[in-house]
């Protein structure tokens, strides 16, 4: 079953972020928690922790920007 990973909402005013790096390759094994992805909001750079255990397929690509939620 698959996981989405919603781009997390890190202040009241952040409406969306940039992907700058992915952290694990397309298809690698992740553990929950473990850094994925790295994002960038208009304040700052934070990363992303994987929300479950499994595989990873990558959807966006650094540079694509996504709303929060």
């Amino acid at each position: 079953m698959a996981i989405e990973i919603p781009m997390p909402k890190l202040g009241l005013t952040m409406e969306e972020a940039v992907i700058i790096q992915w952290l694990v390759d397309d298809d690698e094994a992740v553990e929950t928690d473990q850094p994925i992805l790295l994002i960038e909001t208009d304040k700052t750079e934070t990363e992303v922790g994987a929300p479950g255990s499994g595989r990873l397929h990558q959807i966006g690509s650094p540079g694509d920007v996504f709303a929060c939620g």
